[in-house]
């Protein structure tokens, strides 16, 4: 899941952001031979519009439709919650990340 191309300052540098999201495996497919499944998800990304602002939140994902994804559970995989930043000449640096597995 990812955010539409994001507006972002090209000149922030150390500028503070957050990313909050919560997703949550809605099935699992692998007990009737099947090799999918899907997560569903919500976040909101907080982009600086100054050092000292923050720029209104962003919906990731940007529709409803777009908050359940397939995903393979045959194996092992990634998962990636990302965002597209409008400019190429920043640097994001993630400085806490929290993950919690239940079940």
């Amino acid at each position: 899941m990812s955010t539409a191309a994001t507006l972002v300052n090209s000149s922030s540098v150390a500028w503070p952001w957050r990313l909050d999201w919560e997703g949550e495996v809605r099935a699992l497919s692998t007990t009737a031979g099947g090799s999918t499944g899907s997560i569903k998800g919500f976040g909101l990304l907080w982009l600086p519009a100054s050092i000292t602002q923050m720029q209104a939140p962003y919906a990731i994902p940007i529709t409803d439709a777009l908050k359940t994804v397939a995903i393979p559970t045959a194996s092992s995989n990634n998962l990636m919650i990302g965002v597209t930043p409008s400019v190429t000449t920043i640097t994001t640096i993630c400085q806490h990340l929290d993950v919690e597995l239940i079940g």
